[in-house]
């Protein structure tokens, strides 16, 4: 599935076509040129500032929710000076040959400051239009040379308070035959009476419901997943694993499951299954738990906690996530790990933030931070481990956008 949360440019190119009228009145009440007022026209295009790719976690969308510039179904531009309305939702159409969106507006005032404005929409999996992106700029136009202008368009998700699904508990047993069938239950929470959708992905065997056969044709990079109605805030995921016939050599299986909410954000968790060879059908199975470590929530900022009002303009974040971990029978440690492309995270210290520690663990200070081009899918992982090498990994994904810490916040 892919989280995708992404920033398109309006560019509005104001063209070097000048309107200009004149108007004075002479004392027979004719008019007479004395002083002079411009308009121009402007063009607009709208273009994908981003490679589809580069946005892009592994799997395809589940869902589709408009919210990627491949599915905006109609864009529209409004021009206000002041109170007044310029231009008041002014469609743009798309170009085939380019994929571009576009539209001219005529008669804007020169020597005004004007605001433009741009809306984008797209539609849901059950067809419904949905504003997807939204963004206004305020600058004046002039007469001469060309007027450029970038409206950055974010979605309607920024802003927004990110929530994750939660994994509390996985029962599965520890031990099976190879060949057998046995239940395991997933223990999840989420916003009330959400539907989450899960599935699960099989180093060898499959799951039903939620699992892939790539042995029967299914795609892994495609499947969708089963969609699953929360009752309140809590539910159980329940699917047969049929093991495979043949044991690895390592005497185990790994799975993972991976639960998204309708924000689109995800929650991972690796768990194992070890194999016997004794005869299929033949073995009986007690499910054992093993609690999965819960990030319940994760928290930025620019700078680090307790700096100046200069912080928003140092070039890294520092995130913290609150985490809890219950100790099972055979725990040993736990792990953490922080991870997006094209940056670096560490430890940070408050008494020297230009230092950079190894092994980030429930904080870590992200670097280097540009809000104009810094945007990517952040992924926190927590492990923990037990003495018997049967370890549980919870793993959140994020999608930063771009703009998400802006320069100069405090005037």
């Amino acid at each position: 599935m892919k989280t995708k949360i992404i920033s398109s440019l309006i560019l509005l190119v104001i063209s070097t076509f000048v309107f200009t009228s004149s108007c004075s009145q002479n004392e027979d009440g004719s008019s007479s040129s004395s002083s002079s007022s411009s308009t121009v026209s402007a063009t607009i295009e709208v273009y994908d500032g981003e490679s589809e790719s580069s946005r892009s976690l592994s799997r395809s969308a589940i869902k589709s929710s408009g919210n990627t510039f491949s599915e905006i179904s109609s864009m529209y531009a409004s021009v206000k000076e002041g109170i007044s309305t310029r231009i008041d939702n002014q469609s743009l159409s798309k170009d085939a040959s380019d994929g571009r969106w576009k539209a001219t507006l005529l008669n804007l005032p020169t020597g005004v400051t004007l605001t433009f404005s741009g809306e984008a929409y797209g539609r849901d999996s059950d067809n419904v239009s949905l504003k997807t992106f939204s963004g206004t700029a305020s600058t004046a136009l002039s007469t001469s040379g060309t007027n450029i202008i970038a409206l950055t368009m974010y979605p309607v998700s920024n802003n927004t308070t990110q929530t994750f699904p939660i994994i509390s508990s996985i029962l599965r047993p520890s031990t099976m035959n190879a060949g057998d069938n046995a239940t395991v239950q997933v223990s999840v929470k989420g916003s009330t009476d959400e539907t989450l959708n899960y599935y699960f992905t099989s180093g060898g065997g499959t799951f039903n419901p939620g699992g892939c056969d790539t042995s029967s044709g299914c795609d892994n990079s495609t499947y969708a997943g089963v969609d699953f109605p929360l009752s309140g805030t809590t539910g159980t995921i329940v699917s047969t694993f049929t093991a495979p016939t043949v044991i690895p050599s390592s005497g185990k299986v790994n799975h993972t499951v991976r639960v998204t909410n309708s924000q689109n954000n995800a929650v991972e968790l690796d768990f194992s299954i070890s194999l016997t060879n004794g005869a299929s059908g033949s073995g009986t199975y007690s499910l054992e738990p093993r609690f999965a470590p819960v990030i319940t929530g994760l928290t930025g900022r620019r700078g680090y906690p307790g700096s100046s009002d200069n912080a928003s303009l140092v070039d890294y974040l520092t995130w913290s996530a609150d985490v809890s971990i219950t100790n099972s029978t055979g725990y040993s440690g736990t792990s953490y790990s922080w991870s997006m492309p094209g940056v670096t995270f560490c430890q940070y210290s408050t008494w020297n933030p230009s230092s950079c520690y190894s092994n980030p663990s429930t904080s870590a200070k992200m670097t280097p931070y540009n809000p104009d081009n810094t945007t990517g899918t952040l992924t926190y992982e927590v492990g923990q481990n037990f003495s018997d090498g049967d370890n549980i990994t919870t793993r959140i994904y994020y999608q930063i956008p771009l703009g998400l810490f802006p320069d100069n916040v405090t005037q």
